[in-house]
């Protein structure tokens, strides 16, 4: 209704959108529907540099009286709202996060204030929302094939927000990811297709949620980390390229390509000196990790954090400084409430925001030694009573990984993602005859008593795993499928080892 108004008004419609992959397909998909059929219209995004989460009111120049709808963002910047609504603006906030005790003073659309925790549509990500209400609107004012383009549209960006935004696969939410996967296989969007070809992706060939979440939206998610998310805008939004060659959508995906080599160097460096930083932290708090450089990039910072928490396997923040505050991300693992813990140390908090797994939070600097205190107490709490063990789907031998129908099977069962993982698959009892080095990754070869080989991956090995060669072990491992030149290749890979008892 409030869109509806808006339209029916002639009023301007600014949408404004977060920075990172979620928020950026989320914003293309409100403004690209609506654009469709509405051309009194534009759109907003942040910079993670500059201005970080939330809605960021001198972003806003639309004229006044304009109607603007926030995407994946707004449920929790209740002043800024109120800000806007002063100046004259009406405001309409669409986000999926999660929602404190205060509420912002418009209209908004959140599933976790509506729905209950177990309703099929409570942890829809933020593109989903966003797509769905413009869709729902689009339907007023466009004929079948028109509203099949936007829904087409929309189903690519949904899947790829989703597996970029680590939702919770019920069986509606899965459904709509492999809905959106098969409609990016027959894509003719030329920035989506630029992209996809210089991810090394085959066309005609199948794609699946690993593939997006390694190959494909690491470049769209660097833009926003380094403080460009107008660059993934501008690609996705980029549907029907009229240049020579397709030239412009080549150079728009090779830019988000160069821009995420950057990233991958800089996560690098603070990496290396968040572990060091961590090996000492950890000795005197051995539950939580809170970690801090103000020199570190804030763009990595989240990706840091998620890499520290599986290493240690403790709930990690990692922070720098920005605008004279310090701001961290954090990640945690096995099913641990970091959004909870964090919510504990409120008191010493600016402003926090996020999901279970994953949360981001402000701070005076003069405030982090006193939340370093609180959150390790507060973690140390929670962890009393909790225990992580691995979920074994099956015990396997190295003949039945080479059979093609197993390995169908386990393709078929794909997407995996939070609430579908990975297969666990258990090799007992196997000799690791030799282990290769290379940079990022290792590969075991393992032999079993039948003189059966297989080799075996694991990125990033521990060092200690290293030592196995000669060993009889345990080992669990996740089939992992690519394509390469035309065909289907699984890789087996390493998720935990151990000597054989």
């Amino acid at each position: 209704d409030v869109i509806e108004s808006a339209i029916k008004a002639n009023k301007h419609i600014c949408v404004f959108m977060d920075f990172d992959c979620d928020g950026q397909t989320a914003g293309c998909c409100m403004f690209k529907t609506l654009s469709r059929f509405y051309k009194n219209i534009s759109w907003v995004v942040g910079s993670r540099l500059t201005d970080g989460h939330g809605l960021i009111p001198r972003l806003i120049t639309a004229p006044a009286g304009s109607l603007i709808i926030t995407v994946d963002t707004g449920i929790s910047s209740i002043d800024a709202v109120t800000e806007l609504q002063n100046k004259g603006y009406e405001v309409l906030v669409t986000d999926h996060h999660l929602i404190e005790e205060k509420k912002p003073s418009c209209t908004y659309l959140d599933p976790k204030d509506f729905l209950k925790e177990g309703d099929d549509e409570y942890m829809a990500p933020g593109v989903y929302v966003s797509a769905k209400l413009a869709l729902l609107v689009a339907k007023h004012h466009l004929n079948e094939n028109e509203w099949f383009e936007a829904w087409h549209y929309c189903a690519c960006l949904v899947s790829m927000g989703m597996v970029s935004d680590v939702i919770e696969l019920n069986t509606l939410m899965r459904q709509q990811l492999n809905l959106g996967l098969c409609e990016l296989c027959s894509t003719t969007h030329s920035g989506i297709k630029a992209l996809l070809g210089l991810s090394n992706y085959k066309e005609n060939q199948p794609i699946s949620a690993t593939f997006l979440s390694y190959n494909v939206l690491p470049k769209i998610n660097a833009c926003g980390r380094l403080g460009r998310s107008d660059l993934g805008v501008k690609l996705l939004l980029l549907e029907n390229d009229t240049s020579l060659a397709s030239t412009e959508s080549l150079l728009a995906a090779n830019e988000l390509k160069s821009i995420n080599a950057s990233r991958k160097i800089i996560e690098q460096s603070v990496f290396e000196q968040a572990v060091a930083q961590a090996d000492t932290y950890i000795a005197t708090h051995p539950n939580s990790l809170v970690l801090f450089d103000k020199s570190w990039h804030v763009g990595v910072i989240g990706i840091i954090a998620a890499r520290i928490a599986e290493i240690y396997g403790v709930s990690t923040l990692v922070m720098s400084e920005m605008n004279k505050q310090v701001v961290g991300s954090g990640r945690t693992v096995n099913g641990k409430d970091l959004f909870g813990d964090v919510s504990e140390c409120k008191d010493l908090l600016l402003g926090f925001g996020g999901h279970k797994a994953a949360c981001g939070c402000q701070l005076e600097l003069s405030n982090l030694e006193a939340f370093k205190t609180k959150f390790e107490s507060v973690c140390a709490k929670h962890n009393e009573n909790s225990s992580f063990k691995y979920l074994i789907d099956a015990d396997v031998n190295i003949e039945n990984l080479y059979d093609v129908e197993f390995q169908m099977f386990c393709l078929n069962i794909e997407p995996y993602g939070n609430m579908n993982p990975d297969l666990i698959l258990r090799l007992k009892n196997v000799l690791v005859e030799s282990i290769e080095n290379n940079v990022n990754s290792s590969y075991f070869l393992i032999d079993d008593d039948l003189n059966n080989k297989i080799r075996l991956s694991k990125f990033r090995c521990p060092e200690e795993w290293k030592t196995f060669t000669g060993s009889l072990v345990d080992v669990l491992i996740s089939p992992f499928f690519t394509y390469f030149s035309g065909s289907t290749v699984v890789e087996w890979r390493i998720i935990d080892i151990k000597e054989s008892k």
